[in-house]
């Protein structure tokens, strides 16, 4: 009889997958802070890129341009720590699949 325990190393990535997620929570919580500390960075961008933020800023809700950048750094940070991560449980996946040398599917 085959098992799914058999193929899939799932106890292992099951819990790294609770941990990650427990670990996302408590980050996400933590960013989400108001009073987090911060440093003034200073950036050389042309004026038409400050002008079409500044136009553009207050009809996406935001009340000033500089708020709008740091959303936009915020979404494609966010988006390349997630890439990361799902490469790392890929990764993570693939080697425990070849350690037990089972097929991935």
């Amino acid at each position: 009889m085959i098992r799914s325990d058999d193929y899939y190393p799932m106890p292992s990535i099951k819990s790294r997958f609770h941990k990650e997620t427990d670990m996302k929570m408590t980050d996400l919580k933590r960013r989400l802070r108001k009073d987090r500390p911060k440093t003034v960075v200073s950036l050389k961008l042309p004026d038409d890129v400050i002008a079409d933020l500044q136009r553009i800023a207050p009809l996406l809700g935001f009340s000033n341009y500089q708020a709008l950048i740091r959303a936009y750094i915020g979404q494609g940070l966010r988006a390349d720590l997630e890439r990361e991560s799902s490469h790392a449980v890929m990764a993570h996946f693939k080697m425990a699949t070849r350690k037990r040398r089972r097929p991935l599917l």
